[in-house]
C-alpha cells in the first residue's frame, strides 16, 4: 500500500530489549525486508499514488483552480509539502495550533490563519491536511471545489465531514464540487471502499439525510 510505504523507516522500530529478544523482523537488519525498506528511505522514491495526487495537484493548479489534499499519515503532509514546495502550499495537522482570541497578527502560524490565507489569497492554492486535524468545522466551499484524498482511515465520520468541507449549501453558482479518490488495485484499497461505503451509508440513514 503506498501510503503505509511511505510512513516506515527502519529507525521507527521500537527496538526494545523485549523485541529484540522476541526476534521482531523488522528490527533484523539482515533481513530482506529491512534493507528493501533501508533503500527505498535512502533513495527517496516516491510512491506511484503519491506521485499522481501531485501531478494531479499540478494540473489543476495550472488551470486556474484550489485544491485541498487529504491525507491520513503526518510524515504524508510533509511528504506532500516537499514535493509540492514551489506552490508555497498550507499545511494544517494537529501539530499546527488553534486560533487565540489575543492573536491579532497576521501570518499562517495558527490553523484558522492559514485556512483563510487559502480562503482569500489568490497565490495560496493548495492546501494539505490531516483529516483528524480539519474535517469539522471549516467552510472552504465557496473558495475550493477540489479535493484529492491520498488516503483515507475506517474512520467514516471524518471521510463524511471532510467531503462536506467543499460540498455544501452557499457554493459560488454553477459551481460543482470535485472529489477524487484514486485507488491502488489491492486487498487494502478494496476493503478500505467497501467498509467505509457500507459506514457512509449507515450514517446517513442514521442522520436521515437525503443526499445520495
Amino acid at each position: 500500500h503506498s501510503s503505509a510505504s511511505s510512513q516506515w523507516s527502519p529507525n521507527d522500530a521500537d527496538a526494545s530489549p523485549e523485541n529484540a529478544r522476541e526476534g521482531f523482523p523488522l528490527t533484523d537488519v539482515d533481513s530482506a525486508l529491512a534493507a528493501t525498506l533501508a533503500r527505498y528511505e535512502r533513495e527517496v522514491e516516491v510512491p506511484a499514488k503519491v506521485a499522481y495526487v501531485v501531478d494531479r495537484c499540478r494540473e489543476l493548479v495550472r488551470a486556474g483552480h484550489k485544491v485541498v489534499i487529504w491525507t491520513v499519515f503526518l510524515r504524508n503532509v510533509d511528504l506532500l509539502a516537499h514535493l509540492l514546495e514551489d506552490l508555497a502550499p498550507l499545511c494544517i495537522t494537529g501539530a499546527v495550533p488553534l486560533y487565540e482570541s489575543d492573536d491579532d497578527e497576521s501570518g499562517e502560524e495558527t490553523r484558522e490563519q492559514r485556512i483563510e490565507l487559502f480562503k482569500t489569497d489568490p497565490e495560496r492554492r493548495v492546501l494539505i491536511a490531516n483529516m483528524a486535524a480539519c474535517s469539522e468545522s471549516v467552510s472552504l466551499h465557496r473558495a475550493c471545489q477540489h479535493a484529492i484524498y491520498l488516503e483515507r482511515s475506517f474512520n467514516a465520520a471524518q471521510f463524511v465531514q471532510s467531503l462536506d468541507r467543499i460540498h455544501r449549501q452557499g457554493m459560488p453558482p454553477g459551481t460543482t464540487a470535485h472529489v477524487e479518490i484514486p485507488n491502488v488495485p489491492c486487498a487494502i484499497e478494496r476493503v478500505l471502499n467497501r467498509r467505509l461505503s457500507e459506514r457512509q451509508a449507515r450514517l446517513y440513514r442514521l442522520l436521515n439525510d437525503p443526499m445520495p
